[in-house]
């Protein structure tokens, strides 16, 4: 997610600004709660392997079927952060509701963004 709002001239930091979300602050906060989290190391690991934890493949998932519904072609980050939005885990619902963040909120900011325009490129930025 921290990299999606940090993306310089990105449409989720874009909409975040649209929505009056302070992004430096949203950032800094968004970082805090990175940094708490668990890291794996250990003996376990391959190195040059790129693991996903199935929160990330639950989200990738749900970023499909968003683009989907929104019968989009291919899948894009403002799916990805609904797809964020959907399934809060730990720190990210308090981040979202100190920040005034939700789903509906989301949809109505990129709706007046994208209008009906879907998504039929892989590089539709």
């Amino acid at each position: 997610m921290y990299a999606l709002v940090d993306q310089s001239g990105g449409l989720i930091g874009q909409l975040l600004v649209k929505m009056n979300i302070d992004t430096d602050m949203f950032k800094s906060k968004l970082r805090y709660i990175i940094e708490g989290m668990p890291r794996e190391y250990g003996p376990g690991r391959e190195p040059g392997k790129v693991y996903i934890a199935q929160d990330v493949d639950r989200i990738l998932v749900d970023a499909e079927n968003q683009a989907d519904r929104m019968k989009d072609e291919y899948v894009s980050v403002e799916h990805i952060m609904l797809s964020l939005l959907n399934n809060p885990k730990g720190g990210l619902r308090n981040l979202y509701n100190e920040f005034g963040l939700n789903k509906d909120k989301f949809l109505n900011s990129l709706s007046s963004v994208r209008g009906n325009t879907r998504v039929t490129s892989d590089t539709p930025e």
